[in-house]
């Protein structure tokens, strides 16, 4: 993400982010079983009680928004992808707190 836009953000702040990031499928797969098929965010969250305001959330669908928005600058777009990126956030911190909880 940097290489592709590195006029985005403060590189100490980038530098930051990085050192304290945490990869929680490689926590999750060995050491931790949910009963969901896969250890994907949208399943294990959903488990966890988390609900997107999308009834199909995807990163394709993201995607698709991303190149649309890229090529059209529509502000609706722009919002889906806000919201959506947003809710994966949420999603992945109360994946977070249930590992930390454990």
């Amino acid at each position: 993400m940097r290489a592709r836009y590195p006029e985005v953000g403060c590189a100490s702040r980038l530098d930051e982010l990085l050192a304290s990031a945490e990869n929680l499928v490689s926590i999750i797969y060995p050491h931790v079983y949910f009963p969901t098929h896969t250890n994907g965010l949208k399943e294990i969250a959903t488990y966890l009680g988390f609900r997107w305001s999308s009834d199909a959330p995807s990163g394709v669908s993201a995607l698709g928004w991303r190149l649309r928005w890229e090529a059209t600058q529509e502000s609706s777009l722009k919002d889906s992808l806000i919201v959506y990126n947003s809710e994966d956030c949420e999603a992945a911190e109360r994946v977070a707190v249930a590992l930390a909880a454990i």
